[in-house]
């Protein structure tokens, strides 16, 4: 699945989902990002505002996104 920001822009496409069973909000997303050379970025749960079995949207922008993948790595 695609990971889109706020802003329409895609940002990565989904490693790996949790999901909190009691809640079952999700807990964090691990975005994987780039193509030849690929990293995982691991974003909070409370920044996907929405997800379905082909995209996650997140309630941050795109800049906000490459900022935490920057802190990361």
């Amino acid at each position: 699945a695609e990971i889109v920001a706020m802003d329409g822009q895609k940002v990565g496409s989904v490693d790996n989902l949790l999901v909190d069973p009691a809640s079952h909000k999700p807990s964090r997303l691990v975005m994987k990002r780039g193509f030849l050379f690929t990293e995982d970025v691991e974003l909070p749960g409370d920044w996907v505002a929405s997800y379905d079995d082909g995209k996650v949207t997140l309630n941050v922008d795109k800049v906000t996104v490459e900022q935490l993948a920057k802190h990361q790595h």
